[in-house]
């Protein structure tokens, strides 16, 4: 391989080929944040300085900014030279004299300010969506083919008016959050609250918001991931949602469209599963996310796409046969390729 220097990698196809659509602004580019899956699709900039070198910048979360180099080590959570080695460029010279190491980017959740605040928030969307003026919401849930006993066990909710929340009642500075009205989504994992979506009914875009102080890390789930199931790898909640509701006791599923899902920590989860099924949409964005897992994981993921868009399409349309019917197809054929389900 030809090594390079930093300011001729082309950060905006390196963005790309990650799935990210970008959006020309001027003589920059704006998309949703990588980093921390973000939903406002102008908060994240690429824009080439004085010196022709490529750079970003995040405007809505704590990524800060740098070049492709700092770009690869957030994303993927790994060391400068191993960032360096995944770009080929040449590793700077190391500088004289004593230098303090510099940590991985954390993957945490948020402040237990944040957790306690929000999870109360949570728990009156939880009530809301049970009462008369969830109708609605509960309405839109059935049409998409859940039953009361999922919702509860997802901990969903309703939050019937958008309000704003006082910032520093979450340990945040600047403006009081925006809280819009929909469906209440947690992202739970081992009893730390990470993240809060809220999935609008009207068609107004983007249909889902994250609330500020969230963290964009955590894949969604709704149950463990242990070495007796095989694991499904979806992209939203509602794709989740769905797999569990058709075949919750054949496999677990989990969300991993946001991507921060594939730093370490969660990849190295993903890898206790005996067999990973790599379900992401059946599109072009779809393909190239789950070719990602898929060597990530290898050799136990395999590629098993939707036979409609996506798992939540599937129930909405097809019913709990044909989404249960698809898993179990997607185990058989993994049985054939030497997988042995238990």
């Amino acid at each position: 391989m030809t090594l390079t220097t930093a300011p001729t990698i082309d950060l905006p196809a390196l963005i790309e080929r990650l799935g990210v659509r970008l959006h020309r602004y001027g003589r920059s580019y704006r998309c949703a944040c990588p980093l921390h899956a973000g939903d406002n699709e102008l908060a994240f900039s690429i824009y080439q300085s004085r010196s022709g070198q490529w750079r970003w910048h995040c405007f809505s979360g704590d990524c800060g900014d740098g070049d492709a180099i700092a770009f690869v080590r957030r994303y993927y959570g790994v060391g400068y030279r191993e960032a360096c080695q995944m770009l080929g460029v040449t590793p700077a010279s190391a500088p004289s004299g004593p230098r303090s190491p510099q940590p991985p980017p954390p993957v945490e959740p948020p402040s237990a300010q944040w957790q306690h605040t929000v999870g109360r928030l949570v728990d009156q969307a939880v009530q809301a969506l049970w009462s008369p003026a969830g109708q609605a919401a509960r309405a839109y849930l059935y049409q998409r083919g859940l039953t009361d006993a999922l919702i509860r066990r997802a901990g969903l909710g309703y939050h019937p008016a958008a309000t704003r929340i006082r910032a520093e009642t979450l340990g945040l500075d600047g403006d009081n959050p925006y809280y819009p009205a929909g469906i209440v989504i947690p992202y739970w994992v081992e009893g730390d609250l990470w993240r809060v979506q809220v999935r609008r009914l009207s068609n107004t875009e983007p249909r889902y918001l994250s609330l500020a102080g969230s963290s964009g890390a955590p894949p969604y789930l709704i149950a463990p991931i242990t070495s007796a199931k095989p694991l499904v790898l979806a992209e939203g909640p509602v794709d989740v949602l769905a797999i569990m509701q058709a075949a919750g006791d054949l496999v677990t599923a989990i969300g991993t469209g946001a991507t921060g899902c594939r730093a370490v920590r969660w990849i190295a989860r993903c890898a206790v599963a005996p067999l990973v099924l790599a379900a992401h949409d059946a599109d072009e964005a779809g393909d190239a996310a789950a070719a990602y897992w898929c060597d990530a994981l290898q050799p136990r993921c395999t590629r098993w796409r939707p036979t409609l868009h996506d798992p939540a399409e599937m129930l909405q349309l097809g019913g709990l046969a044909l989404v249960r019917q698809w898993i179990e197809q997607g185990l058989a054929s993994a049985e054939g390729d030497g997988y042995n389900r238990r």
